[in-house]
């Protein structure tokens, strides 16, 4: 037989132990009035919770170097400016005729104008060529006009090295006495010494010319180099 008080019994029993079911049971629902702080979340669930809480109990006690977590990240941010700074930028040079001086005493006649020149027999034209220290030299290219089969232009770049007292022919573009297409455009991007160095050498965009003719004409010579700011 069920008495009062053992009715009383059971009705606390069971109330003492749903409160303890809710005590234990998560609920993602729950909020605190703390903002969530990312350095707090260990395993990075966008969520403080009980497993974060496991993951602090398991090193509660240990010992070591703390890390500054302030410094660290300046340092990181450091490291990839850096890097940045260091991925080279693109550089272009375009010389016009206007930029080339004729080797009067190798020319019998000349004409340089604002988009062409020409000039014969043999004859030569040259233009200093400045880059900034430490350069790379990655292409040049040459924007002529050759209607004659018997008739070229050649294009040099070359270096002058004042310590060695010597010159190196980093480049040449010829446009060939076999045919007469008319408007060529010659490119390359084999250059031998290609790195600028203005502490040892000087630099030189040179251009021969074999016959004085309107079917040989040079419009512009074109140079894009790399360089780190």
């Amino acid at each position: 037989m069920v008495t009062k008080k053992d009715l009383v019994i059971v009705i606390l029993c069971t109330l003492c132990l749903t409160s303890t079911l809710f005590m234990m049971m998560p609920t993602r629902s729950s909020s605190s009035n703390g903002v969530y702080d990312p350095w707090m979340d260990l395993n990075d669930d966008g969520v403080i919770d009980s497993t974060d809480l496991g993951m602090l109990g398991s090193a509660w006690g240990t010992t070591g170097t703390p890390i500054n977590k302030t410094a660290l990240l300046l340092e990181l941010q450091a490291k990839v400016e850096a890097l940045e700074t260091r991925v080279p930028k693109k550089g272009y040079v375009s010389l016009p005729p206007a930029a080339f001086v004729p080797e009067s005493n190798t020319i019998q006649a000349y004409d340089i104008r604002e988009a062409s020149m020409k000039g014969g027999p043999s004859a030569w034209f040259h233009a200093p060529l400045q880059l900034p220290q430490g350069a790379i030299i990655t292409n040049i290219t040459a924007y002529l006009y050759d209607g004659m089969t018997t008739g070229k232009i050649t294009v040099y770049l070359v270096e002058w090295n004042q310590t060695k007292l010597h010159w190196n022919s980093m480049v040449t573009l010829d446009s060939g006495f076999v045919e007469a297409p008319g408007q060529m455009v010659l490119f390359n991007d084999t250059i031998v010494h290609s790195g600028i160095d203005n502490k040892n050498c000087i630099y030189i965009v040179s251009v021969w010319f074999s016959n004085y003719d309107n079917a040989l004409l040079l419009y512009d010579v074109f140079i894009e180099y790399e360089y780190l700011a």
